[in-house]
């Protein structure tokens, strides 16, 4: 789309999305079926308006690759190698590392899923690098698998053992005050992110993540415990906008403490989901409740 954009023009493709939506909607899909069908050497045709077709002045940059006839736009077989490398080469590079990598020693086998792997061009790619090593397996439907899987998985969350986080994860509180891992919230300071989750880390079900001791205020009523996540491999201690994301947050209802009370924190892995539980450690009572990292925004009450 991008390349298109830059062909048909940025403005022009803009007022034909928003003037003749149904059509639009049209180059999409037949956009999604070129790049699964397309082979990994042809051209790629793109039927569109002729309206559209008759204002399109190509670039300089793109007249060797591109070619208007009738009420199609086709990209050259060249072109289209270059668009798909942009995505196939960084993909064939990340499983390659991931190859390497010692747990993955004993793998045998590469299976290709989802709908992009039904393009031969991927296909073709992952065939050339790894046939010699690994056995290259592709169902007749890539896509339906993905969805046969979760639908599998949904009747039997037993079948996971664990996983491996892709991000780091974290609490960000408000503090200066850290000992240990007990943790004092200072308001109106800088949030500081405290690891619940390495990247790369395995996490088996029912394992205890982490737990940290929150010491909280007399007058408290909410405790409200924001979860981000990192890309970083080393994640700062002060967290920002540009090194961190906030996925949600997780909002405890306490009751009327007469007095400071410690906030004892721990954070499991249950199956599909974090499991959280906060105990008061002067009483022993406990709030349970999980945390979903599946929306940008949580508030996931405790009680």
């Amino acid at each position: 789309m991008k390349t298109l954009k830059e062909v048909i023009g940025w403005e022009l493709m803009r007022k034909f999305q928003e003037e003749d939506y149904d059509d639009y909607i049209e180059v999409l899909r037949q956009i999604e079926q070129m790049k699964r069908g397309m082979d990994n050497d042809s051209d790629c045709s793109v039927s569109i308006p002729k309206a559209l077709l008759q204002n399109i002045q190509v670039p300089d940059s793109y007249k060797q690759y591109v070619q208007l006839k009738r009420k199609k736009i086709t990209l050259s077989a060249s072109l289209m190698q270059k668009i798909f490398s942009s995505s196939v080469d960084p993909m064939i590079k990340h499983v390659e590392k991931l190859l390497q990598r010692e747990e993955a020693c004993s793998v045998s086998s590469i299976l290709l899923v989802g709908g992009y792997s039904s393009s031969t061009v991927i296909q073709h790619a992952f065939r050339e690098k790894f046939e010699k090593t690994h056995r290259i397996i592709i169902p007749l439907t890539p896509d339906m698998t993905v969805l046969k899987g979760a639908v599998i998985t949904g009747h039997r969350v037993e079948a996971i053992v664990g996983r491996i986080a892709k991000y780091h994860y974290g609490l960000g509180l408000s503090t200066t005050r850290v000992s240990g891992y007990t943790i004092s919230i200072v308001e109106d300071e800088k949030k500081m992110f405290f690891s619940l989750i390495k990247k790369g880390q395995t996490i088996k079900v029912g394992e205890v993540v982490t737990q940290y001791e929150i010491v909280l205020k007399a007058k408290s009523r909410w405790a409200n415990l924001e979860i981000y996540t990192s890309k970083d491999d080393n994640p700062k201690t002060i967290i920002d906008n540009e090194h961190f994301t906030k996925i949600g947050s997780i909002l405890v209802k306490l009751p009327q403490f007469k007095k400071e009370n410690i906030l004892i924190l721990t954070i499991s892995y249950d199956v599909t989901e974090f499991k959280v539980v906060a105990t008061d450690r002067n009483t022993g009572r406990c709030f349970v409740g999980t945390c979903r990292f599946l929306e940008k925004e949580i508030n996931q009450s405790l009680s």
